[in-house]
């Protein structure tokens, strides 16, 4: 082949699909480069003709003079072809902008004279355009170069990144291009002042490295002149962390042991994608290099969600929650014969014709929610319904089609509505061929992907209307403004605790600025509960992104609530969800502490690091609430201090290895006689609770938390999770100590007072703890959290003073603590339950049928059901008949029970009870019968 390097081929005949072109220039010594184009296939035929913008001539030339002539063009779907022509007869064709040519200005032309050039403009469907520019004719050519000539470009730049490169010139007779070269090649080419030319610094180029740019300025007779050089270096790209979490969609609840893989990171596409797994919480943190980032939450019976971002360096960037749908049930489908899949009675239906594929697979159809899509739609877009046909990303040889009637919120205008389907390739929604009709709509679809319905705003936010096979595009965002005003709502209100119950909430958004359909908000979910026991579940707090959407009178969103935990509702004394909404990113900082330390900031608290201590770098979410959650507010003992509640803080699952500081401005000076203390939340067998992790130092309003030392040995800020700044009242000390076992440090210990609801643990790091009681004698309790080995003590704590109490664990055993009915009770109702309750919480599977027994009188085995309760502290065993009356029965637990921790109750426990007698005694006549005296017994 030799220049112009053309070729044709034939598209695919399913609109939509893409056509994936590779072009390879190779020299004769087999020096090689590649380049990639990708053409959209439409289904409608191009019938909007180029527009010509400018045909850019020289003023005048002379006869016999070679004049440069250039175009600036467009077209929708892009320009093929420009011709250049003189009185009518072609003279060069050029393919590719900058579109230009060389006139060879006739000899035979005279002084005074002009030459009129005209160009032809076609796009590939053959439409044209065409202008025309005249030159006017002059005696003597230009054969002065242009002067002046400066380029200018970043000092720095880094691989992968696209900067700007700008040149000025200046020439007599005005300049006809300006070439930007780096390193001697040619990059660029500018037709029109002001001359910049934004150019991606090549992902291979070594840091250390030098490019050297020059800039050559061209005037209409070819005279040029070039710039000194210019030379940027090439700096390493930083790094920077990406945090964020999967939510299930149906639930809302945290999705754990997600699989997150990056295909794509600092804009360059990774042969072995980064993988992590999402946590209990359902989120992950990656370190990753600067520039563009591209991943995929997956996880088996769920739909598929994929994120674009850019990752900052030295920083922490958050992408749009992950959110995945469980996949519907499938069918199966031979792709021979083909088949369909249908949702809703019908209403929605999945068409595969015969010979999309050639084996039987199983086919899905999943409906979406608006927050649920794979991708984010562009802004300006709302999604009426999406679709998700699986398995995902199945080749196929047909197109399908999907149909879907009474979608809701459309009224009666489905022709109003956009198909689009999700290329996950590219990371964009491409609009799909449809059509309307009676009240349905359908979508062609070129593969098992997702379709989503979806209708732009309107007015002068509208976004702008794509072609088939074309990408939907949006809108500028708008932040959204300080007179936002949200209200919450909630169906139902009240929720029973049983498994699958959950809440619709709705979120609206009224405010004074246009905002556009595809606006994020977040929305807080704060959990606690409280048992009748007294026993507090403390849940941490997880932020869900809410996409809002156009909506009457503003934007709405919509999602689930639904409880994290559940237990028997017997149990529950009081609990909720309370949910509040905000600004992205509002009343929280983002940052990272490095080896050279580092500050973040939130609302009216800051957490910070010094130089020198950290080994590398470590991500830093730092959020701040404003309210106790109500298991903590409901103890009388603590104190709510002004400012900030507390802080939320996420280390990207990282621990610090000494405390941060956190300062917090508490808005007004705490009372004198209060101590303030920092406690962040932890659980231990179930339970809720606070651990305390420093004493504040207060100057004036401001409250300043740190790790301790080897006399006060707290742990300060050292791992992420929900901190609480609490104030006690009245005069308080310390209980400090070692914990040990068989006379060696003790670590996974907790050790609490009755004194305040505080706790410690003990480490592998330190066996040390620290409680706060108030002064006087308090009682010290610790129970080795692997095996239940305890230890107990006294302390005599003195205000603002340090006691002493080491401890030492023995290895403890279960014990019965009570039982109902009571040991040799009378008159139980044959009726009754039998409970036994325990010292500590006993291993569920342990109590049985076979080690919780009931015999009757001569040792018959009575059947009944065994039920533990949900703390495991007591097992109810209901027979399944009722008891007879006025007879003994003996409870048994086997001494092999064992508690949660495996050890056993060690000797079997016995108790007996009677039932009551109801049974009528006998009448029985005396000897003097017929005297009328008569007798009346009773069994005692």
């Amino acid at each position: 082949m030799s220049a112009p390097f053309l070729f044709s081929c034939t598209a695919p005949g399913v609109s939509g699909k893409n056509l994936d072109i590779l072009a390879i220039a190779r020299d004769a010594t087999g020096n090689f480069t590649e380049a990639r184009a990708s053409v959209a296939v439409v289904s409608e035929a191009d019938s909007v003709t180029p527009s010509v913008i400018k045909v850019i001539a020289p003023r005048s030339a002379a006869p016999g003079e070679k004049a440069r002539v250039g175009v600036m063009a467009s077209d929708d779907r892009g320009v093929s072809r420009v011709r250049f022509i003189y009185n009518d007869q072609a003279f060069a064709d050029s393919y590719a902008p900058p579109f230009s040519a060389e006139f060879s200005v006739p000899a035979t032309l005279a002084t005074g004279s002009a030459a009129t050039v005209a160009v032809e403009v076609m796009d590939a469907e053959g439409n044209t355009a065409s202008a025309s520019a005249v030159i006017n004719i002059i005696e003597n050519p230009d054969t002065t170069a242009p002067n002046g000539v400066a380029v200018s470009a970043p000092a720095i730049v880094k691989p992968g990144e696209t900067m700007e490169l700008s040149a000025t010139g200046t020439d007599s007779g005005g300049l006809f291009s300006m070439e930007f070269y780096a390193n001697g090649a040619l990059i660029g080419t500018g037709l029109e002042a002001p001359y910049n030319f934004a150019w991606t610094v090549p992902h291979n180029a070594a840091p250390g490295s030098r490019i050297s740019f020059t800039a050559r300025a061209v005037d209409f007779s070819g005279n040029h002149a070039d710039s000194a050089e210019f030379s940027a270096t090439v700096a390493a790209l930083g790094r920077g962390f990406l945090i964020g979490e999967a939510y299930d969609d149906a639930t809302s609840l945290p999705v754990t042991g997600a699989d997150v893989i990056v295909s794509m990171a600092g804009g360059l596409g990774l042969i072995d994608p980064i993988r992590t797994v999402t946590d209990l919480a359902g989120r992950y943190s990656l370190e990753l290099s600067e520039g563009l980032a591209v991943l995929r939450v997956i996880k088996d019976g769920y739909t598929i969600s994929y994120r674009s971002v850019y990752v900052a360096a030295d920083a922490v960037t958050e992408p749009l929650d992950a959110r995945l749908t469980p996949i519907s049930p499938s069918i199966e489908i031979t792709g021979l014969s083909g088949g369909a899949v249908s949702l809703d009675n019908g209403a929605v239906t999945l068409t595969v014709p015969a010979g999309s594929f050639g084996e039987t697979r199983p086919v899905s159809l999943t409906r979406l929610s608006a927050q649920g899509l794979p991708g984010p739609l562009p802004l300006g877009w709302t999604p009426v319904s999406g679709f998700a046909a699986g398995p995902s990303g199945w080749p196929v040889n047909l197109a399908l089609s999907i149909t879907a009637t009474g979608l809701s919120n459309v009224g009666n205008s489905p022709e109003n509505l956009v198909a689009a389907w999700w290329d996950a390739a590219s990371s964009r929604w491409v609009r799909a061929e449809s059509s309307a009709l009676n009240g349905a709509i359908s979508a062609v679809m070129p593969g098992f992907t997702t379709v989503v319905f979806a209708r732009p705003d309107a007015g002068s936010s509208a976004p702008a209307l794509p072609q088939v096979g074309q990408a939907l595009s949006g809108v500028a965002p708008i932040p959204i403004p300080q007179d936002a005003v949200a209200q919450i709502s909630s169906s139902p209100d009240i929720l029973f605790m049983q498994p699958g119950q959950k809440s619709s909430v709705t979120v609206t958004l009224a405010s004074s600025a246009g905002l556009p359909s595809g606006t994020v908000i977040r929305a807080d979910h704060d959990e606690s509960y409280i048992l009748l026991n007294g026993q507090k579940l403390l849940v941490d707090p997880r932020g869900e992104d809410i996409i809002m959407y156009r909506a009457q009178g503003g934007l709405a969103g919509e999602f689930v609530a639904t409880p994290s935990r559940s237990f028997d509702p017997a149990l529950l004394n009081e609990g909720g969800i309370e949910i509040s909404v905000n600004r992205p990113g509002e009343s929280r900082g983002l940052g990272v502490f490095s080896p050279a330390g580092g500050s973040v900031a939130a609302q009216g608290a800051s957490l910070s690091m010094g130089a020198g201590l950290l080994d590398g770098p470590v991500p830093v979410r730092l959020g701040v609430f404003s309210e106790w959650d109500k298991a903590v507010s409901s103890d009388t003992r603590l104190v709510r201090l002004g400012g900030p509640a507390g802080v939320d803080l996420d280390l990207g699952g990282k621990s610090l290895p000494v405390s941060a500081t956190l300062t917090v401005d508490l808005g007004v000076a705490p009372s004198s006689d209060l101590t303030v203390l920092l406690v962040r939340t932890a659980e231990a067998a179930g339970t809720g609770l606070l651990e305390l992790v420093a004493k504040g130092s207060v100057a004036g309003q401001v409250v300043t938390f740190t790790g301790g030392d080897a006399n006060f040995p707290v742990t300060g800020i050292t791992d992420g999770g929900r901190y609480y700044i609490v104030g006690v009242a009245g005069p308080v000390g310390f209980i400090t100590g070692r914990v040990q076992k068989n006379g060696a440090d003790a670590p996974g210990v907790l050790v609490s007072t009755n004194g305040l609801p505080f706790v410690s643990f003990t480490r592998a790091s330190d066996a040390a703890y620290v409680l706060a009681a108030p002064a006087g004698s308090a009682g010290v309790t610790a129970i080795d959290l692997t095996d239940g080995a305890e230890a107990r003590s006294v302390a005599e704590v003195s205000q603002g003073g340090s006691s002493v109490a080491n401890l030492y664990l023995m290895k403890g055993a279960p014990l019965v603590t009570s039982v109902t009915p009571a040991h040799n009770a009378r008159g139980v109702d044959p009726a009754s339950s039998l409970t036994v309750k325990f010292s500590r919480p006993m291993a569920p599977a342990s109590l049985s049928a076979d080690t919780v027994t009931l015999k009757g009188q001569g040792g018959a085995v009575l059947t009944g059901s065994v039920r533990v309760s949900a703390d495991g502290t007591s097992v109810a065993f209901t027979p399944f008949a009722l008891l007879a009356e006025a007879s003994a029965y003996t409870l048994t637990v086997s001494g092999t029970v064992t508690d949660s921790y495996g050890n056993a109750l060690g000797a079997d426990f016995s108790s007996v009870f009677h039932t009551i007698n109801k049974i009528a005694p006998p009448i029985g006549r005396c000897p003097g019968e017929g005297s009328g005296h008569r007798h009346q017994l009773y069994n005692r």
